[in-house]
Formats: structure tokens, sequence, C-alpha cells
């Protein structure tokens, strides 16, 4: 009887850790308010995938940023059934922000995009360089991290979210 109760309350406290911990990671993007491109806030925490997301840091002066999308529009559609969330963050300045509406409607992201007017968001996420892809968990942990763009960047993006939903 008392073996029983020690496996049953430490299964209570891996349980309880594990919740725990699970709430605290997810605790980072909580409260994470953004506007989309239509003016619209959008709260972060809703939009993140249930296995994966992957943050695409762009801005619209950016061409390697500009080369990627369509790539990512692809790895969007391919990776959603499989509960990955692609989700583009803006970092435009207010001079060139008002392009980036017409620059998503005609480049044709289907995937959230957000801006992150103070770059508050690129501060915490440590992003530096544009594009940045950044692959997090569903715990919202930090998973990959890729700079720049060069033909073949998909491909290893592809490759690293395989790799990861095999070892979920």
């Amino acid at each position: 009887m008392k073996e029983t109760y020690n496996i049953t309350k430490r299964f209570g406290l891996l349980l309880v850790f594990t919740m725990s911990s699970l709430i605290l990671a997810k605790a980072q993007f909580n409260g994470v308010v953004m506007d989309d491109p239509g003016g619209e806030q959008e709260e972060l925490q809703a939009l993140l995938g249930e296995n994966l997301t992957v943050f695409d840091f762009w801005a619209s002066w950016c061409k390697p940023c500009l080369n990627a999308i369509p790539e990512l529009i692809e790895i969007s559609k391919e990776f959603e059934a499989k509960g990955v969330k692609v989700i583009g963050i803006n970092e435009d300045g207010p001079r060139n922000l008002s392009k980036v509406k017409p620059l998503v409607e005609a480049l044709g992201i289907t995937y959230p995009v957000l801006h992150d007017k103070d770059q508050s968001f690129m501060e915490r996420m440590n992003v530096t360089v544009f594009p940045t892809i950044i692959i997090v968990d569903k715990k919202g942990r930090t998973k990959w991290i890729h700079e720049g763009y060069e033909k073949g960047s998909g491909d290893a993006l592809r490759k690293k979210l395989n790799k990861l939903l095999e070892a979920k």
C-alpha cells in the first residue's frame, strides 16, 4: 500500500512539474500583442502552432527576406497539417509601414504576418539579422535559428522541421 502511495505521489509531482513547465514556457508569448497588416491587434499566443512555430523576422526593404517568402508560403502549406505554423514578424519602421499590407497581398502571403512596431519581440528573440528564421516547439523553447537566406535555405528548413517532428 505504501509503495502504491509513493508511486502515485511521484506521478502526481511529475504531472504538476510538467504542467508548470508547459505553462511557464508558453508564458513567454502570453500577452505579446502586435498589429496585423490591416491594423487589427493579434495576440501571438493564439497563433502558435500545435507542435512547432516558425517565426520569420523580415523587412520590406530586405531583398533576401522577400526572396525567402515564396518558399515560406510553400512550407506553411506543406507543414500546416502537421501542427506547424509559420508567422511572419515584420520589422519595418514608420517610414515603410504603409508598404507592408500591399506587399503581403502582392506576394500572396497566406500565413499570419504581425508588425513588431517597437522591435521588442525581435529583441526578446535576440534577432540581429534579416531575415532570421526561428523555430520554437510547443513549450516555447527555441529549437533552431537560421540567419540570412540563400538558395537551399527552404530545403534546410524543411529538413529541420521533419527532424523535429520525428523526434517528438
